[in-house]
């Protein structure tokens, strides 16, 4: 009975052998099945990974620069100024002198302007200049006649704040001996100063040319300081 069951089997596998014999890739599919799987080895190579780690620093904000504007202190200093027109004495009163080294007399520029001395002045530049400036604006004839005389500048410098006064005394060649002044009032401090003087227009053709001079500054009552022409006595 077991024989008539197993007979069959055992056909179909005589049969399979046999036809595996014949069959070579057969035969290599059925070796490869008959040979054991081995285990999932991992082998001890490391894969090397990069890792690129990008580090943000934190830059601090630029700080606004202070600038510091430095203003010049200007201290201001109450200077009287005189007007163009000084004022005249129609006699100048004797002063006692008190010469002090606190003022002085730097340097003086004395300029004549003659419409009749335009030749002698022609080829001389700084004559030309000078001429060119007194007439500056004189458009008409009794303008330009107006302007010839004598312009007096002097330079003084005082050691100390002061209120002064500069006197100009002269005389003139119509007049003789007789001593004419002009005064200018200042309110300086320590420094060199500018005193302008101007004996033009009618006092220049009625009176004649200056011819001898004085420059003296006044303090209290006081002459502090004078320079003078030759000619002065």
């Amino acid at each position: 009975m077991i024989r008539r069951r197993l007979l069959p089997l055992l056909l179909v596998a005589a049969a399979s052998v046999q036809a595996q014999a014949q069959d070579p890739a057969a035969r290599y599919v059925a070796r490869q099945s008959a040979r054991p799987v081995p285990a999932a080895t991992t082998t001890g190579a490391a894969t090397a990974t990069t890792t690129m780690t990008t580090t943000t620093t934190a830059v601090p904000a630029p700080t606004p620069q202070r600038v510091v504007v430095q203003q010049e202190r200007i201290v201001e200093q109450t200077v009287i100024v005189p007007s163009d027109e000084a004022r005249v004495l129609e006699t100048a009163n004797v002063l006692p002198l008190a010469l002090t080294d606190e003022f002085e007399f730097r340097k003086r520029k004395i300029t004549v302007y003659e419409r009749e001395r335009r030749s002698e002045i022609a080829d001389d530049a700084m004559a030309k200049f000078d001429r060119d400036r007194i007439l500056y604006g004189a458009v008409s004839e009794e303008e330009r006649n107006a302007r010839q005389g004598h312009y007096f500048v002097f330079w003084w410098r005082s050691q100390r704040p002061a209120d002064v006064t500069v006197r100009l005394e002269y005389r003139q060649a119509n007049l003789g001996n007789y001593v004419q002044a002009r005064e200018l009032d200042f309110s300086v401090p320590k420094g060199t100063h500018e005193a302008k003087f101007s004996i033009i227009g009618d006092d220049f053709l009625d009176d004649g040319k200056v011819t001898a001079w004085r420059a003296v500054i006044i303090e209290n009552n006081r002459i502090v300081a004078t320079t003078q022409s030759f000619l002065w006595h």
